[in-house]
């Protein structure tokens, strides 16, 4: 029930939703199909815990098999909010669910390498005179250095030197140590403010790409401390590393900056989602929120999907798999 009602709740919530939960972790596995019938409801939805699914594989099949479909709570997350919560995905899923093979889509990986180094070359040059202003500002107002050079941890676990403009004090990180950026940063420069909030400071990243350490879209890669401490906190966070990080990422444009645990932790759940969905579809929608926040200077979190009001649903009854 602790993980249900919230589930209900959270269900409930979006102004689209497709229909009204019934709550059903009380109900015995022999009597949800009377349940079903009793609430007018059209579909499963398995939320909870884990532990007891094989026991009740048999009955949650000859529902299925009668026209009564089960879902798993983290594909209704996916398609409401397009992102998987942690709390209903099991390592299980990783092995078994299609979508994550996207991994090893060899025409994909090929196509988006294409993207990422035309496109690469593209903006190096249309954004020249941007940068050599940008370089100059710095040196004008913040002194030397202009790069910042700071060790991210790649795919497969690969470290590598990525390189950004100098944004932050030089002293930025001498009395706190290593620390995540937050939205209102301190550390942060008058100029490096600007180059943050039209993106500019990402640039130099733009060779990274080139060099094969980054693609432009993916999940941004972090410092091996942070991803050391996070993997501790996270569970499947270490899965980030399957795919090459990104100069921007669906993370990105949906929860710009993480502050807190709670914050990676739902980042990391639109990650996931972009692993498992990894498509040319999702790839160039978001390029284009990337080049949207660029051109108007804002870090804004776009509005939730949402779902079509011409699709007829009747009432969902979830049932908890640890019943």
């Amino acid at each position: 029930p602790d993980t249900v009602e919230p589930f209900c709740r959270g269900l409930a919530a979006p102004p689209a939703a497709p229909g009204k939960p019934v709550e059903g972790a009380s109900v015995a596995l022999d009597d949800i199909p009377r349940a079903i019938e009793d609430a007018g409801a059209s579909i499963v939805i398995l939320a909870g815990g884990h532990e007891h699914q094989e026991a009740m594989a048999p009955a949650l099949a000859r529902l299925h098999f009668s026209g009564v479909p089960v879902v798993a709570a983290a594909e209704v997350w996916a398609w409401l909010e397009e992102r998987l919560p942690l709390e209903a995905l099991t390592p299980g899923l990783f092995l078994h669910q299609p979508g994550f093979g996207a991994v090893h889509w060899t025409l994909f990986n090929r196509v988006t390498r294409i993207v990422d180094v035309v496109a690469s070359l593209g903006l190096m040059v249309i954004l020249s005179p941007v940068f050599l202003l940008a370089l100059v500002a710095i040196r004008l107002f913040q002194g030397a250095p202009v790069f910042y050079r700071q060790e991210r941890v790649g795919q497969y676990g690969r470290t590598f030197t990525l390189y950004k403009l100098r944004t932050m004090r030089r002293d930025a990180e001498r009395d706190s140590g290593p620390t995540f950026a937050a939205r209102a940063d301190r550390r942060v420069t008058p100029v490096g403010a600007f180059l943050r909030r039209f993106r500019i400071d990402e640039m130099p990243q733009l060779w990274n790409i080139l060099k094969g350490e980054m693609s432009l879209v993916g999940p941004r890669p972090e410092r091996p401390t942070f991803v050391a401490e996070l993997s501790e906190a996270l569970p499947f966070y270490s899965f980030r590393l399957a795919v090459p990080p990104g100069l921007s990422g669906w993370a990105q444009v949906n929860h710009p900056y993480a502050a807190n645990l709670e914050d990676h932790r739902r980042k990391l759940e639109f990650d996931l989602y972009f692993i498992r969905e990894r498509s040319m579809r999702l790839y160039l929608l978001t390029l284009l929120r990337t080049v949207s926040a660029m051109l108007v200077g804002a870090r804004t979190r776009p509005r939730k999907p949402s779902l079509s009001p011409s699709v007829e649903h009747r009432p969902v009854a979830p049932a908890r798999s640890s019943s």
